[in-house]
């Protein structure tokens, strides 16, 4: 059985509640299990004992426990109870019986923590942890003061012995809350921007919403910087999957120092994440939940919430550095939780060069060494069949439309390999101009430049330049050629 020794003033106190009004002060005098990690000037990694500290622990305003001297910061509050909670009530596994030599063989010269608990009725109670029993059976234990020596729990001296910046919050933000009566919101990151020295240039996406037009919907995320076009779907889902939520392992530093930001790698971090998170409804009007009407309705955002995520070095194990907001701490993230710490422009910007429905282009110019066809595209929407919706004509002659329609596919599949480190010079080989039909026509231009034996440099009119394969950029010319010829393409 469980030897009860004191839980206030005198052996005879009842427990107090472990909300009680409580001050503790702990002070870690030499505990060698924790260790630090420490790199000397040329790389080699050594340990060293983890110095002392001294802390006290009081009720807020609010009447939750908070390490006093980081009052103004997060709070770990289910770390915080159970300390309070376990020292409201204090019991031992057993009394060490003919205790007769020295207390500094129970470790008492240099307690593992000496412990202060005043509690709601001013009473105060103080204890000492010593040394681990031989057998590791707990630890010894002793009210301050005497000689009375009892055997305690693990886990009861794990809870009292931990440091300080346990006690600091690790949950950096949560979802924003999807309103009760809410039946289309769903909490999702609504736009992101990722910068730092890992990264050339910094670029940035957000969700699409209905007021988007077609051509920027084909996945849920559009580039809006340093170039507006369509993502890479897959790895844009894979990229955010866990970014409306975010968690540390444990923190670091607190009150950084401008020497600490620098020897952590925050003081010009490494990857930057500047993110807003929000729910993503529709409007709601009296008129749209009563219409039959096929329409979208409207996108609207409510609950945004404005978050800024640097992380700086990586630790032995890949956790990076960490510092959120004007939080004024240092925590410590896995890599896991922070997928895009290394994310580039090239990762998520969709592979294909064009992304427009052919319903919408009007015209398409070709140019081959300088040479233009130029195919004039009518719509007939309502048409009965596929065939009769599109006519296609070149200098007046009108052409087949199944095979255009595969023509067309192999424009739209030309695909980006890479970024282009060099600008293109001279006349480009092939040049692609695709028209809108809308009321205010749009142009999309491209042109292909010879770089290698295996590739061709692109460069669209919005300034975007980057690498394709020279074996799609040339059968652009040879599947055009055996169209205007009346044969059949290659539907491969």
């Amino acid at each position: 059985d469980e030897t009860t020794t004191t839980t206030g003033s005198s052996s005879e106190s009842s427990a107090p509640a472990a909300d009680s009004k409580v001050t503790i002060v702990v002070s870690v005098l030499d505990k060698t299990a924790v260790v630090a990690t420490v790199k000397d000037k040329d790389g080699n990694v050594t340990t060293e004992a983890k110095k002392g500290e001294e802390f006290t622990v009081i009720l807020n305003e609010e009447g939750v426990p908070v390490v006093e001297s980081y009052a103004d910061l997060p709070i770990n509050t289910s770390t915080l109870r159970s300390l309070t909670s376990g020292l409201a009530s204090i019991s031992a596994k057993e009394k060490v019986e003919g205790v007769d030599a020295e207390m500094a063989d129970y470790g008492f010269d240099k307690p593992l923590a000496s412990v202060t608990v005043t509690y709601h009725d001013d009473s105060e109670y103080s204890f000492e942890i010593g040394s681990r029993t031989p057998l590791k059976t707990g630890y010894y234990y002793r009210e301050a003061g005497t000689e009375t020596v009892y055997v305690v729990n693990d886990s009861f001296c794990d809870t009292v012995m931990q440091d300080s910046l346990t006690y600091v919050g690790t949950s950096l933000y949560v979802s924003p809350t999807v309103e009760e009566d809410d039946e289309d919101g769903k909490a999702i990151l609504r736009d992101l921007k990722l910068s730092g020295s890992v990264r050339p240039s910094s670029f940035a996406f957000r969700a699409t919403t209905t007021e988007d037009p077609k051509e920027l919907r084909y996945s849920d995320y559009v580039l809006t910087s340093p170039y507006l076009r369509n993502t890479n779907a897959n790895a844009v889902t894979e990229l955010i999957s866990n970014m409306t939520a975010l968690s540390a392992n444990k923190a670091v530093v607190v009150r950084p120092t401008d020497e600490q930001l620098e020897e952590y790698g925050l003081k010009n971090p490494y990857s930057v994440a500047d993110l807003n998170l929000a729910v993503k409804s529709v409007e709601k009007s009296e008129e749209s939940e009563s219409s039959d009407s096929e329409e979208e309705k409207p996108t609207r955002y409510y609950n945004v919430q404005h978050h800024v995520v640097k992380l700086g070095n990586k630790d032995a194990d890949g956790n990076y550095y960490c510092m959120i907001d004007d939080v004024p701490v240092i925590y410590l993230v896995s890599a896991s939780s922070v997928a895009w710490a290394e994310t580039q422009y090239d990762d998520v910007a969709n592979v294909m060069l064009f992304m427009r429905d052919i319903t919408s282009i009007s015209t398409i110019s070709v140019k081959v060494n300088g040479k233009e066809t130029l195919f004039k595209l009518e719509h007939f929407p309502d048409a009965e069949t596929t065939d009769e919706k599109l006519t296609v004509t070149v200098d007046g002659q009108t052409y087949s439309t199944p095979e255009f329609r595969t023509f067309y596919t192999i424009l739209m599949s030309l695909r980006r390999t890479g970024e282009a480190k060099v600008e293109p010079a001279g006349d480009p080989y092939l040049e692609i101009q695709l028209t809108t039909n809308d009321e205010e026509p749009d142009t999309i231009t491209a042109k292909f430049y010879k770089a290698t034996s295996s590739t061709y440099t692109c460069q669209l009119d919005t300034g975007e330049t980057y690498k394709v394969n020279a074996t799609e950029v040339e059968n652009v010319e040879k599947q055009m050629a055996k169209y205007l010829a009346g044969e059949e393409l290659d539907h491969n």
